[in-house]
């Protein structure tokens, strides 16, 4: 399925496969390829695109392109590196956001000819260490980076729930993930209006059994999809969403290890190729 919509004519629809997660590594390297920018761009915020091909991104043509591989999170810290001399001032400034950016990376930045990428660097060289002098001493820093306490594991969980309560959307869908946050609060979550974040916290190792069998049934079908992927997902409920709708939440049922064998043997007759390989491959 994913196969066929990357090659469909509709250049919408081929953004939407390069944004997908579980398009396959070979096929985001083909997409990597396409004529159209937008697509390509797609790619570069794509955190499941192979580093190598994010490599070959960050050198595009176009400076969006360029951008999205600079903010992305599995971007290698070699890459992040050679993007400190990008030649437009906007890639090296999302630069500076990238939660995986180095202090070395910063330190560059935080000399840049640009004002606002040298501002922007020197506060989060700040804020590293303010976010460190916070989990150490529980000083309260005005200056630290939302992205930088999310991203940190050893983050207090009071912390975390302030910053879950706030209206940066990537912050919270940070603090989501991080192991950190108590079960209670992601239980509140799960209510929360953010796609984003309702899938962030199935990614969560403490999420409650009861909270992803709520979130399987969730009105997005990326959340459904990012749901079923999760092995503590309870078995009747892998086997309710070998009837969705939506032929991704379907694959991801058939690739999560836990699928009950009644359930894949349904799912490897499905209508769609892509949910039938997926119900063939071995379990892990």
């Amino acid at each position: 399925m994913l196969v066929e919509l990357a090659q469909d004519d509709d250049v919408e629809v081929r953004r939407c496969v390069a944004l997908n997660g579980n398009t396959p590594p070979g096929l985001l390297a083909d997409l990597a390829r396409d004529k159209d920018w937008y697509v390509r761009d797609a790619v570069a915020l794509n955190p499941s695109t192979p580093a190598a091909v994010l490599a070959e991104l960050a050198q595009d043509q176009e400076l969006e392109v360029r951008g999205s591989a600079a903010q992305n999170p599995t971007t290698t810290a070699d890459v992040l590196d050679d993007l400190t001399s990008d030649p437009a001032k906007e890639v090296r400034f999302v630069l500076t956001r990238n939660p995986n950016a180095s202090a070395a990376v910063l330190a560059k930045m935080a000399q840049d000819d640009d004002l606002l990428v040298s501002v922007y660097a020197r506060k989060r060289l700040n804020a590293e260490a303010d976010s460190h002098a916070f989990v150490e001493h529980g000083t309260d820093q005005p200056t630290i980076a939302p992205e930088v306490l999310a991203s940190n594991p050893q983050t207090p969980p009071e912390v975390l729930h302030k910053l879950v309560k706030g209206d940066d959307d990537w912050a919270v869908a940070i603090a989501a993930r991080n192991p950190n946050l108590p079960p209670e609060v992601l239980a509140v979550l799960a209510n929360d209006a953010r796609a984003n974040v309702r899938g962030a916290i199935t990614q969560n190792t403490r999420t409650p059994v009861s909270v992803l069998t709520i979130l399987a049934q969730d009105t997005d079908r990326w959340v459904r999809a990012v749901t079923a992927r999760n092995p503590k997902l309870p078995p009747d409920s892998l086997t309710r969403l070998v009837e969705d709708e939506s032929e991704w939440v379907r694959q991801a049922v058939a690739l999560n290890p836990n699928t009950p064998s009644d359930a894949l043997a349904t799912l490897a007759r499905d209508a769609h190729a892509d949910v039938r390989r997926a119900a063939s491959r071995p379990r892990e």
